[in-house]
């Protein structure tokens, strides 16, 4: 039946046949070429990131040996002023080294289970939980240490219970939940948010706090939400007559979603919420997060 309809064709059907079966075919290979092209380069980017990674902590670990060594040296001869003055240069050329290195070390895309933990961070517990070491509460147990801030995922919790917390204070992740009694356009704008929209400001009661910036923010920088009158007196330490808003009537209006007359606070991670979920979700993923970086450490 096909060879009957072939030999029906024209030579000039044939042709224009051989043409578009051909011209199929060369999608195809380019579909399939194009894939092996876009999936190498995704490969190479990856070996790229990890070779920079491997360098970064090349660097800072040899930095950090060098460092240790001349302060060794320089413990071992400490009656020897000549020594001391001789290594001092040294010593503050690679205290410097160290330091930057540390600095660096954020800019770089980690994993949740790669990331490494800020040195402010690790100073916070370590000290906190040394120095509460010696004391005891009234029943006899040591004093917990919980840490705070910027605790986002279960890598995150892992690591500040290895530095010694006995637990974490989360904030942001259950904002974005089902449970949470905030308006969904509150916990929307979670879900909006860029990380260029996590600022610091100054609130009128006195205290820095990170919020999601808005127009509302704009307005009261401008002066423009100044309140004529206190309906609340809720902390002396916040004078009406100078305040830019009324932080009260701000966060209550934002709580109700009303977010063109005030404004939602976030932790420094608020950028990263992509979805709503409920709280068991969230914490199934925390304790599932927490279990495989606690496998890669041992690995």
């Amino acid at each position: 039946m096909l060879g009957r309809h072939l030999a029906d064709i024209s030579v000039r059907g044939k042709f224009t046949l051989v043409l578009v079966l051909v011209a199929i075919l060369l999608l195809v290979v380019t579909a399939f070429g194009w894939s092996g092209i876009r999936d190498s380069g995704a490969v190479t980017r990856t070996l790229a990131l990890n070779v920079q990674k491997s360098r970064m902590i090349g660097r800072t670990l040899n930095d950090s040996n060098v460092l240790r060594t001349v302060h060794i040296s320089m413990l071992a001869a400490a009656r020897n002023e000549a020594y001391q003055g001789k290594r001092a240069p040294r010593k503050l050329e690679y205290e410097k080294r160290v330091a930057d290195d540390l600095k660096e070390f954020p800019s770089l895309p980690w994993t949740d289970a790669e990331r490494p933990l800020t040195e402010i961070e690790q100073r916070l517990v370590t000290e906190v939980v040394a120095g509460v070491a010696p004391y005891v509460a009234p029943n006899g147990n040591p004093i917990p240490v919980i840490a705070a801030g910027g605790v986002y995922t279960g890598a995150d919790i892992m690591r500040f219970i290895k530095l010694g917390a006995a637990g974490v204070q989360m904030g942001t992740r259950f904002v974005a939940t089902h449970e949470c009694d905030a308006d969904e356009r509150f916990k929307q704008s979670y879900i909006d948010a860029a990380e260029k929209d996590v600022v610091i400001i100054k609130s009128p009661v006195g205290m820095p706090g990170r919020a999601l910036h808005n127009e509302f923010l704009d307005l009261a920088a401008e002066g423009q939400k100044t309140p004529a009158r206190c309906p609340y007196r809720c902390i002396h330490t916040c004078d009406y007559t100078k305040a830019p808003y009324c932080i009260t009537l701000a966060l209550a209006n934002a709580k109700k979603g009303r977010l063109r007359h005030g404004f939602a606070f976030a932790g420094q991670n608020a950028w990263r919420v992509d979805r709503i979920m409920s709280v068991a979700d969230l914490f199934k993923e925390l304790m599932d997060g927490y279990e495989a970086a606690e496998a890669a450490a041992l690995a």
